[in-house]
């Protein structure tokens, strides 16, 4: 089993369980739940988890439940997408050439906002497929524009043809619901998706550039200094100390994946995103599952 292209950052500095944010007196179930997170995050820095996020070559659905759907654990899989036609066509000219004149919502003016990701609202911009596309390529590298999940780009009737570019990963994902909700991700190099947690578990195939993720395990959440429910204020692509000592201890993998390959991220992971290139994703949360595919309702 490949480990390349990975690595972790840890120190080995004792930290106390409380939140930097949280009350100094916590009720007593509190104060256990924050002590058996601790545990769980000094088990999992002794594990061979802790140093690299592994990669599967042509998996079988059921190692991919057994040894890391059900544990909470990101994985790299290869070999699932044979077939797509999306691997071999997508790109910025192709969506201009079958799209040009449609109209896309993006998201802009992020560079000027540091919470652009609360502020979506406020940041939405409607052009054509074509110019989108011109602005894409004549950036050199930017974070300041981006079609992301939020926009949500299959609902739009002129672009659910796309969704027929795809397979459904037999065993992995619900045949049923697999072209219902994903979600596409199209932008510039240099775009960043700041450090977050989701609600449900997620299946992340990259389909054109690579891109650059930073995970932490859910043990660390007392790490991360939340801010807005579910995003942190760590900036991870320049990581501050002094501000943010805890982050120190903090368990931290850096994967890189490539055209061809999906990312699996566990529900509750903290992750950090940026397009190494020009780049093309999509999200499915279907998975094939008994019953419903769990969520987090974490704002409850």
């Amino acid at each position: 089993m490949p480990l390349a292209r990975t690595r972790t950052k840890r120190a080995r500095v004792e930290v106390s369980v409380r939140s930097p944010r949280s009350p100094r007196r916590a009720s007593p179930v509190k104060s256990k739940a924050e002590s058996f997170l601790n545990i769980l995050g000094r088990q999992f820095c002794q594990s061979p988890f802790a140093q690299a996020v592994p990669t599967i070559d042509h998996s079988g659905s059921r190692e991919f439940f057994e040894r890391y759907y059900y544990n909470n654990r990101p994985v790299i899989l290869r070999g699932l997408m044979k077939g797509w036609k999306a691997l071999q066509l997508w790109s910025p000219d192709y969506f201009a050439r079958r799209f040009g004149n449609c109209s896309v919502e993006i998201v802009t003016g992020r560079n000027r906002d540091p919470h652009y990701e609360s502020n979506f609202l406020s940041h939405r911009s409607t052009l054509r497929m074509k110019d989108y596309v011109q602005m894409v390529n004549e950036a050199s590298e930017t974070n300041d524009f981006y079609l992301s999940a939020r926009n949500f780009f299959f609902q739009r009737k002129r672009f659910k043809s796309l969704l027929h570019d795809m397979r459904c990963p037999k065993g992995f994902l619900n045949p049923r619901t697999f072209r219902k909700a994903p979600h596409l991700f199209f932008g510039p190099k240099g775009t960043v998706t700041p450090l977050h947690h989701d609600a449900l578990n997620i299946l992340r195939p990259e389909i054109c550039g690579r891109k650059l993720f930073k995970l932490i395990p859910p043990f660390d959440m007392d790490k991360v200094y939340v801010e807005r429910v579910c995003f942190s204020g760590v900036d991870l692509g320049k990581l501050d100390y002094s501000k943010f000592p805890l982050m120190r201890s903090a368990s931290i993998l850096e994967v890189v994946v490539e055209p061809g390959e999906f990312l699996f991220i566990p529900v509750g992971w903290w992750h950090w995103v940026k397009a190494l290139d020009i780049s093309i994703s999509v999200s499915f949360t279907s998975f094939d599952v008994k019953g419903s595919p769990v969520a987090w309702h974490f704002w409850e």
